[in-house]
């Protein structure tokens, strides 16, 4: 076995600024899309607030009603010829536009106040007074506004006649006379029924907009500052390659994460796809050894190296789980095992390999715990022994998971993949940042890795989305593979008592004894098997 990879197993990946600077180019109609979607929730919550900030100010509002009363415009003829009929026609369509300004004056508003008792001032009544002159006509509409609805035909009325008699004062000839100019109160105004303001669907519409517009600016502020990773297309624009599966958040796994086991859990599917999906990254020559690491820690790396295994050995495959982590190890005691003794102690000649291979379940799994911790993993890790340790188990298993550490932290699963077919990176979907994607897949690069395919934890599905079954659950089968899981555990605590004891190796293996396993409990296993 060589430290060089094989041509075939070169990473097909980009540069890192050149997947970084291609996806700040990249901001297509289905990128902005994808970042509304994936933050829907934002852009809901402004749009209810914009909805309700409408309604609230609708109901803040004070209700205003508008009443109008239009004016004939006409001017006296000097005699019947045409060219005085139209002389007159002209002369008031000429005139009449400048007369809608006299409907501000004192002369007109204080008349209409003393009249109907308003208490209010000129200027005031001027703001809620209006005269428009419709285009091509001698017709002046003079519309009041007001809170209640007969006094803004009142007030609309009173101003039209007022504005009629101003209108006659100021065409009056000055050397006395009749005003050839005749204002004649052609319709007068009716109570309105309905408000004029405020206008509910307008202003809901435009708190809609508003609350649309800000929502998504929103989304889209925070999707350009938050660096971590969301979905698997991100993943895969990072790595350059097709993610293997995506396993959705579970809380109980936390406590049991054998998830592989349990009939009960909606990750038991994602690991299946994860299998089959790295059955068929390379047909011709299909990975055997394959480490799992991740770019820093608390992202699901070891849970993941676990229930893959046990999804392999599901099927016809002899698989091994190698706990490659030296520094944190966790894999042992999720299979209830003692891990005191194990690689380390075959490394440093202690044990034979075959006394610390460890058969889990009536064999459908092997584990090789990782031992006594050494001063430097790294180190041990690179050594020749650890090599020929894997060669060995390369030819007697099919499969062989490695879980190893992280990969920003530490050199260690840099080293494991050099010397295996390849790397998996494991990434929890909204913790771990780009950046972090990046630099870890760029050292497994620089050690002539192959990374055989990433891994998404951690993700968020959604309700309704959680399980599917062909028929009904065997709740009963699942019930007792739990059993079985925290029997497994609680031997494994009582095994880790005896940790410092010169005859670990014995307890571990005694752990998964036959006689001391109820087949009852392991009845659910060989069904998972035939799944």
């Amino acid at each position: 076995m060589t430290d060089e990879p094989s041509a075939e197993h070169a990473p097909r990946r980009e540069s890192t600024h050149g997947i970084l600077s291609g996806r700040k180019h990249n901001m297509t109609l289905t990128y902005y899309m994808r970042i509304l979607r994936n933050r829907w929730l934002t852009v809901v919550n402004f749009v209810v607030l914009g909805v309700l900030a409408g309604a609230g100010i609708t109901l803040l509002m004070p209700r205003v009603y508008s009443a109008a009363a239009t004016n004939f415009v006409s001017a006296s003829a000097a005699g019947n010829q045409p060219d005085s009929l139209y002389q007159n026609s002209q002369f008031t369509l000429n005139n009449v536009p400048s007369y809608t300004a006299l409907v501000h004056s004192p002369s007109v508003l204080q008349p209409v106040i003393d009249q109907l008792h308003l208490k209010t001032t000129v200027p005031a009544l001027a703001a809620e007074v209006t005269a428009t002159n419709p285009t091509s006509t001698v017709l002046i509409v003079v519309t009041a506004t007001s809170s209640s609805p007969k006094q803004a035909s009142s007030i609309a009325d009173a101003v039209s006649t007022q504005l009629a008699k101003s209108i006659e004062s100021v065409e009056k000839p000055r050397q006395g006379g009749s005003s050839p100019v005749s204002v004649t109160n052609a319709l007068k105004a009716t109570t309105p029924t309905a408000p004029v303001s405020p206008r509910p669907s307008l202003n809901i519409a435009l708190g809609l907009i508003l609350g649309l517009t800000i929502g998504a600016s929103v989304a889209l502020l925070r999707d350009h500052f938050d660096t971590s990773v969301h979905s698997s297309e991100d993943l895969q624009r990072l790595s350059g390659v097709a993610p293997l599966g995506e396993v959705p958040y579970e809380a109980s796994i936390a406590e049991q994460p054998l998830v592989a086991l349990r009939h009960d859990s909606i990750a038991v599917e994602s690991f299946r796809t994860i299998r089959t999906n790295l059955q068929f990254v390379d047909v011709d020559n299909p990975p055997k050894q394959i480490v799992i690491t991740s770019a820093l820690s608390n992202e699901g790396k070891t849970v993941t190296a676990c229930n893959l295994a046990l999804a392999l050995a599901q099927g016809p495959s002899k698989v091994c789980l190698v706990e490659g982590d030296l520094r944190l190890p966790k894999a042992a005691s999720y299979f209830g095992l003692n891990g005191a003794v194990g690689l380390t102690n075959v490394v440093t000649g202690q044990y034979l390999l075959d006394e610390v291979l460890v058969p889990w379940n009536r064999s459908q799994i092997t584990v090789l715990p990782a031992g006594t911790t050494p001063p430097d993993p790294s180190q041990l890790l690179g050594s020749l022994a650890v090599q020929d340790i894997l060669a060995q188990l390369r030819e007697r298993f099919d499969v062989v998971i490695i879980d190893a550490p992280p990969v920003l932290p530490v050199s260690d699963a840099a080293v494991l993949s050099a010397a295996s077919d390849g790397a998996v990176l494991v990434v929890r979907q909204g913790q771990t940042h780009r950046d972090s994607v990046s630099e870890a897949i760029e050292r497994l690069q620089n050690a002539h890795v192959h990374l055989v395919g990433t891994v998404i934890t951690g993700v968020k599905v959604k309700r309704g989305q959680e399980r599917y079954d062909y028929g009904q659950r065997h709740h009963e089968g699942a019930v007792e593979q739990t059993s079985l899981t925290r029997a497994s555990v609680a031997r494994g605590r009582r095994a880790l008592d005896n940790a410092s004891n010169p005859t670990a190796t014995e307890a571990s293996a005694k752990l998964i004894d036959d006689d001391e396993l109820d087949p009852a409990n392991l009845a659910p296993a060989a069904g998972q098997r035939e799944g």
